[in-house]
C-alpha cells in the first residue's frame, strides 16, 4: 500500500515532483523513489508502505531489465504468486513483490494484463519504447486516483494534496456540490473541486505525445450466467478470499463490530491460521449500561461471543460517549485534510480511531467487511426495491402526492422516499432509493445564482448509468449495482482508504475479491433478499459457524445520530454561519435547517455535510466556479 504520483508533458521540475510526492508521506513512511526524464517530460514518484518483500528490492519506481518500462503501484495483487509461476520461465525476477509480476505481465500482454489481476490497485507504467504513459485504477475502485489536465499534458496522484501545484483553479463545482448534499459524496468522475477528476473504476488513462490523453476501459472478463449458489460454495469462496488477502510479511488483523460481515472475516481468519497463531481484532463496543442514548452501539456481549468462539484477541477502542466533544472544528478539520472530499458520514470518526490504535499496536494491515452489503443485499433500500412493482399499481399522481405529504413528517420520511420512488419511471425509481436527500429537496437550499449553475441532469447521471448498465429486471440486483457504482466506491471505500492511510494502515476488503464478486453477481436477487430478510445466502452459508448472538443481531451502522451534535455545539454553529455568509446557500433557509437539526436526523445530516464541505473549501477549494 503506497502513494503514487506522476505527470506527462507538463513543466514540472524534479524538485517539484519530490515535493508533490512527499505531500502524501503518510501513505508510505517506509521508503521513497522517483523517476524523472526531462527529455520525455515524464515523471513518476512513489511513497512506500512495506507489506510484501520488506527488502530494498521492493523499492519503486521499479523497472524492467532493459529499462524500457517503469512502474509505480499502490495496492495488493492477491493472485500474484500464481501469475508469477506462469511467467518464471520467461522472466527473471529480482524481488518477491507483486509489483514486479505486474511489470512482467504488462511486458507480455500490454493493458490486457490488468484483466488477470485479482486485487486492488492504482498504478502507472511508463513505456519509454513506445513513448506511452498508462495509468489504471482497479475495476471496483478500491484504491483512489485523481488527475488534472493541462493543455496536452496531465498529472495524477493517489491524493488531491499531491496535485496541489498543478491545479489552475481553486473553485468549487456547483453540480458536484449539489451531488454532495444529496448523496453525502460526489459520484462518478467529478470531485467537488473544479478541474480535478477521479479516474473511474476500471478505467485506463493512456497518453502519448502524438495522440494526447485517451480514456479507455480495462478489458472485461468473460461473463457467466446466473446461478442458485449453494451454501457450501458461498462459504468456500469467501473463505478462500479471506485466506488470499491475509498474505503479508507484516501482521494482519481485522475490524470486528459483531455484525455478520466482520464476524465471518474473523472466523475465516481463525480457520486459515489454525489454532497456533493469534488473530487480533479491533472493536469499538459499548456495554449496555454505557451506550449513549440514540447512538448505534456495537454490543460488547456480541463481540465477546465471537472472540470466545474463535479465540480472537480483541483490542477495544474507547467509545465516543460525548459526540459534541468529538466533533470539534479542529478534529473535523484534521479529518477533512485526509479525506479531501467532504464525505458526510460520521462513521469516519470511528474508522480514524481504529486505524490510529492499529498502528500503535503494530498491526499495519486490517481486513474489513466493505462490499458485503452491496454484493449480497444488506441495505433497507434493497428491501424497498422489492416493493416498487406492487406500489406501481397505485396511480403515479397518488404516489407522488402521498410522498410529498409524508415528507413533512420526519418519522415517515423513509416511506415518503419509497412512494416518491415508485412514482418515478425506471431506472429513476431505484436510483431515488439510493439518495440520502432527493435532488429536488436539496436545490432550494442553494442561492438562486448557484442553483442556476447546477446541472441537475448531469448530477443524477452516474447513478442512472449504473442502473442502466445493470441490465437486469431484478430490482434488488439493480439497486445493488447502483450502490456498488456510487455509495461503495465514492463514500465507503474512499473514507476507509484515506483514513486508514492517514495512519499508514493498509485496509483490505475480502468481499471485493474477484472470486467473491464473480459468484455474488451470478446469484439471484431472491436468494439474497426476500421480504425483510437481507443477506440470506451469506447468512445461511455461515449459520453453523457463527455464534447465535451474531445471527440474531440486527444490522447497525457504524456512525452516530447527528441530532446529538446539534443540541448544543457553538463552534460548529460558527462553521454553518460561515457557510451561510459565503453566498452559496439561501442563508435564511440554511439557518432554519440548522434549527431543525436539533430534532430532525435528515436535517442534522444535511447540515453536517454543509460543515464538511465548508471545511474542505477552506482547505482545498475557494470560490464557486
Amino acid at each position: 500500500m503506497c502513494g503514487i504520483i506522476g505527470f506527462a508533458n507538463l513543466d514540472v521540475s524534479k524538485e517539484a515532483l519530490i515535493a508533490m510526492r512527499d505531500a502524501m508521506a503518510h501513505r508510505g513512511p517506509d521508503d521513497v523513489g522517483i523517476f524523472f526524464d526531462r527529455e520525455s517530460s515524464v515523471g513518476l514518484g512513489h511513497r512506500r508502505l512495506s507489506i510484501l518483500d520488506l527488502s530494498p528490492e521492493g523499492q519503486q519506481p521499479m523497472t524492467t531489465g532493459d529499462g524500457t518500462l517503469q512502474i509505480v503501484f499502490n495496492g495488493e495483487i492477491y493472485n500474484y504468486r500464481e501469475l508469477r509461476r506462469g511467467l518464471e520461465g520467461r522472466h527473471r525476477f529480482h524481488s518477491a513483490t507483486d509489483t514486479e509480476v505486474i511489470l512482467a505481465l504488462y511486458a507480455e500482454r500490454g493493458i490486457a494484463a490488468f484483466t488477470a489481476l485479482n486485487g486492488m490497485y492504482a498504478l502507472a507504467i511508463w513505456d519509454s519504447k513506445n513513448g506511452e504513459l498508462i495509468v489504471a485504477r482497479d475495476p471496483l475502485g478500491i484504491k483512489p486516483l485523481y488527475f488534472v489536465e493541462q493543455g496536452d499534458g496531465f498529472g495524477f496522484a493517489s491524493e488531491l494534496k499531491g496535485l496541489e501545484p498543478l491545479r489552475r483553479t481553486h473553485r468549487i463545482d456547483p453540480t458536484a456540490l449539489a451531488q454532495n448534499l444529496a448523496f453525502q459524496y460526489v459520484p462518478g468522475t467529478r470531485t467537488v473541486f473544479s478541474g480535478v477528476q477521479k479516474v473511474a473504476p476500471g478505467e485506463i488513462l493512456r497518453w502519448n505525445k502524438a495522440r494526447g490523453l485517451r480514456r479507455e476501459r480495462i478489458p472485461p472478463r468473460p461473463a457467466s450466467g446466473p446461478i442458485s449458489a449453494g451454501v457450501r460454495e458461498v462459504r468456500d469462496v469467501v473463505g478462500r478470499a479471506v485466506e488470499r488477502q491475509m498474505v503479508s510479511d507484516v501482521p494482519v488483523g481485522c475490524f470486528l463490530s459483531g455484525g455478520l460481515d466482520s464476524s465471518i472475516i474473523a472466523a475465516e481468519m481463525r480457520r486459515a491460521l489454525g489454532s497456533g497463531r493469534p488473530v487480533r481484532a479491533y472493536s469499538i463496543g459499548y456495554d449496555a449500561d454505557t451506550a449513549p442514548g440514540g447512538l448505534p452501539a456495537d454490543s460488547k456481549a456480541v463481540i465477546e461471543a465471537v472472540a470466545r468462539k474463535f479465540s480472537i484477541d480483541v483490542e477495544y477502542i474507547d467509545p465516543i460517549l460525548d459526540i459534541t466533544a468529538a466533533l470539534t472544528v479542529e478534529n473535523l478539520d484534521r479529518l477533512v485534510w485526509h479525506l479531501e472530499e467532504p464525505i458526510g458520514d460520521a462513521a469516519i470518526l470511528n474508522v480514524d480511531r481504529i486505524a490510529k490504535r492499529a498502528r500503535e499496536m503494530g498491526t499495519p494491515v486490517l481486513l474489513c467487511g466493505h462490499g458485503a452489503d452491496e454484493l449480497f443485499g444488506g441495505y433497507r433500500r434493497h428491501i424497498a426495491a422489492q416493493a416498487l412493482p406492487v406500489l406501481r399499481r397505485i396511480p403515479a399522481v397518488a404516489l407522488s402526492a402521498g410522498g410529498a405529504l409524508l415528507g413533512s413528517h420526519r418519522r415517515l420520511r423513509r416511506l415518503s422516499q419509497l412512494l416518491r420512488a415508485a412514482s418515478a419511471p425506471a431506472p429513476s425509481d431505484v436510483v431515488r432509493l439510493a439518495f440520502v436527500n432527493q435532488m429536488e429537496d436539496v436545490l432550494p437550499l442553494f442561492h438562486r445564482d448557484v442553483r442556476a449553475q447546477v446541472d441537475a441532469e448531469a448530477a443524477l447521471e452516474p447513478h442512472l448509468a449504473a442502473a442502466r448498465a445493470a441490465g437486469s429486471s431484478d430490482l434488488v440486483e439493480t439497486s445493488q449495482a447502483v450502490d456498488r457504482a456510487g455509495y461503495l466506491v465514492d463514500q465507503n471505500l474512499l473514507y476507509m482508504d484515506k483514513l486508514s492511510m492517514a495512519h499508514s494502515i493498509e485496509t483490505r476488503v475480502p468481499y471485493l475479491d474477484d472470486e467473491v464478486v464473480d459468484l455474488a453477481l451470478r446469484i439471484h436477487g431472491r436468494d439474497k433478499v426476500r421480504g425483510t430478510s437481507v443477506k440470506r445466502v451469506l447468512r445461511k452459508a455461515f449459520a453453523d459457524v457463527l455464534p447465535q448472538e451474531v445471527l440474531r443481531r440486527k444490522k447497525m451502522g457504524f456512525g452516530v445520530h447527528l441530532t446529538l451534535v446539534w443540541k448544543n455545539n457553538g463552534p460548529l454553529d460558527d462553521v454553518v454561519e460561515s457557510a451561510a455568509r459565503r453566498g452559496w446557500y439561501d442563508a435564511p433557509l440554511l439557518r432554519a435547517m440548522r434549527e431543525r437539526a436539533r430534532s430532525d436526523e435528515a436535517a442534522a445530516a444535511l447540515v453536517y455535510t454543509v460543515v464538511m464541505t465548508e471545511l474542505a473549501a477552506r482547505r482545498f477549494g475557494g470560490d464557486m466556479a
